[in-house]
């Protein structure tokens, strides 16, 4: 079974295939050029694919990829 990071990479190369570079490479969102409507829909994609419920206010521009392993991994235990 992958890991929430490697889900969460997945679903970026799938989704956002030009910015995933910069994010993995430990970018916020707003360094790898997400803007507040692209965070919001990256939370959307990941509400999607994951089946978990997270809010809208979890991640921010300037959260990174490690911080929405960690969102993941909160929303999975308490879903």
């Amino acid at each position: 079974m992958p890991t929430p990071h490697d889900q969460l990479v997945a679903i970026l190369q799938k989704t956002y295939p030009a910015e995933t570079g910069k994010i993995v490479a430990g970018a916020t969102f707003q360094e790898a050029g997400f803007d507040s409507l692209k965070v919001v829909e990256f939370l959307l994609v990941l509400q999607r694919e994951l089946d978990i419920p997270l809010a809208g206010d979890e991640l921010t521009r300037d959260s990174t990829l490690a911080d929405a392993v960690e969102m993941v991994k909160s929303a999975a235990a308490n879903g």
